[in-house]
Parts: C-alpha cells; structure tokens; sequence
C-alpha cells in the first residue's frame, strides 16, 4: 500500500508529504524500521506525539499482520552462518580470591584503626574537660571582679594620670 492513502485513512494525510520527502513511499519501509529508527524519524520529521503513538501503533500491527518472510533479507546475508567460539582464556592477572580477601582485610583493618584512634582522642578530650576545675576558675574571676571594683572606686577621671615613676603626667 503506498504511504499516502495508509496516512490518509488514519487521517494523518498531511504528513504525507513531509515522508515523501525523505524517501518514504509504503508502508513497508516504514515497518522494516526499528522502534528506535521509528522515533528517530518521527522527532525528525516533528510529528506531534499524539500523531507518532497513533502511526507507531497502526505500524505495529502492520508488523504483526505481515508473514513470516520466506527469504533471507539482504542484510542478513553478510552475517557470518557459523559464529566464531573462542575458548576461554582466564587472564593472567586477576587476582585470586584470597588476594582480594587479604586486601578487604587490610583495608578492613586500617578503618578499625582510625576508628580506634578517634574514639581515643574523644577519650582524652573528654577527661581533659572533666578535670578542669570549674570552681577554681570561679573564683579567680570572682577575685578579678573584685579587683575591677575596687580599682573603679577610686579611681578618677580629674586626677592626672601618673607614669611608670611616680610622675604625674599632663593630659
């Protein structure tokens, strides 16, 4: 059947053109391409979706209404008839599974290390603060305070500042 009258009776005659363009003339060039040519020519010919899923559906039962083909296609034809069987040559260098076990192991071994190694530092850190002697520093502070007080108290802005020496100092 040629392409124009099939495109025509599911109504999508306008795009008759635009396949006559690229070469396509039946029906049956469109069924011997595959799904992924299919879509390919449909983005490229910019049909709307809803127009490429109705004529990839009617393409389908094309597909599945046509026989059995009774000959070789041509492209068949360059395909080898006996394929070739190599034998099985194991590379030399894979390595063993007790080789990547020991390795898994080492590695294993080395994140225990630093696991190990962190939980120690969070231990000393930890008893460092838990020895600091928070009422000690409690009152050195309280004597600081005491001190800044005493020293507000009397001292005053009016009086001249005096140096190192004993000397007064002009402001």
């Amino acid at each position: 059947m040629d392409l124009k009258s099939y495109l025509d009776n599911l109504s999508l005659g306008v795009y008759a053109p635009l396949f006559s363009d690229r070469g396509y003339d039946s029906i049956g060039q469109l069924t011997a391409l595959t799904n992924p040519q299919l879509d390919q020519l449909f983005q490229s010919l910019s049909l709307l979706k809803g127009h490429a899923l109705k004529l990839r559906k009617s393409i389908e039962m094309s597909r599945a209404a046509e026989p059995a083909p009774t000959k070789k296609a041509k492209f068949l034809e360059v395909l080898p008839t006996k394929p070739e069987v190599k034998a099985f040559k194991p590379a030399a260098t894979l390595p063993s599974p007790g080789t990547i076990l020991m390795k898994e192991a080492e590695r294993l071994t080395a994140k225990l290390t630093d696991i190990e190694n962190i939980r120690e530092d969070y231990r000393r850190a930890k008893d460092l603060v838990l020895s600091i002697d928070v009422e000690k520093y409690k009152r050195m502070l309280d004597e600081v305070v005491s001190v800044q007080d005493a020293l507000s108290k009397t001292w005053r802005p009016d009086l001249p500042a005096e140096d190192d020496y004993g000397a007064v100092q002009e402001l």
